[in-house]
């Protein structure tokens, strides 16, 4: 229902350049008649966009190169399945491919070379687009004293060999959820924040 009013907002302002997230794929669409450049500001970090690509390009038949990010057998199945139809049967307008063309060559990423670089690299080249890290674009203010047994502690653990564990600032799990990762990770025996 967005739309008229985001097309008369661009007649009207004539913007150069708009950044979009995934959640308004048809931007494009709206811009490209009034020849304003868009970029798309992706929420995520690259790892599950890498994978995808990948995955979608090479329609399952090459293994992703990244051996640390594996589904297990019936996740895989899952997961490609959901990936398929959700680009091949689209449920809605919205989610239908971008038909508008999209004037700059960047994408744009909520994360950062030291978490995700190989992951950004590797999306560059099979998406033939440049991949720009953002993020983390919400930073907290570190009080040095308050965090410095964290520091110490990470400090003691070898190079990496702890795992962070974060959501991102948009999901709230529940108290449930919180408990049950947390199990997993005790399980798992591997260091973690």
């Amino acid at each position: 229902m967005a739309i008229p009013n985001v097309s008369n907002i661009f007649k009207t302002l004539s913007p150069d350049l708009v950044i979009y997230d995934i959640n308004q794929a048809w931007v494009p669409t709206i811009a490209s008649p009034f020849n304003i450049l868009v970029v798309q500001f992706m929420t995520t970090g690259t790892t599950v966009v890498s994978y995808s690509i990948h995955f979608i390009k090479n329609h399952g038949g090459v293994e992703f190169p990244f051996l640390e990010i594996k589904l297990r057998e019936f996740h895989e199945k899952r997961y490609h399945n959901t990936l398929l139809s959700a680009v091949n049967h689209p449920q809605n307008k919205q989610d239908a491919p971008v038909t508008g063309k999209p004037s700059y060559n960047i994408l744009l990423f909520n994360t950062f070379r030291e978490l995700e670089g190989k992951y950004i690299d590797y999306l560059s080249v099979i998406n033939e687009k440049k991949v720009v890290p953002v993020g983390p674009l919400v930073q907290d203010i570190v009080d040095e004293i308050e965090h410095s047994e964290i520091m110490q502690w990470l400090d003691k653990k070898g190079e990496s060999s702890t795992v962070f564990v974060s959501f991102g600032s948009e999901y709230f799990m529940s108290k449930h959820e919180i408990e049950e990762i947390a199990h997993g990770l005790e399980l798992s025996k591997v260091n973690f924040i």
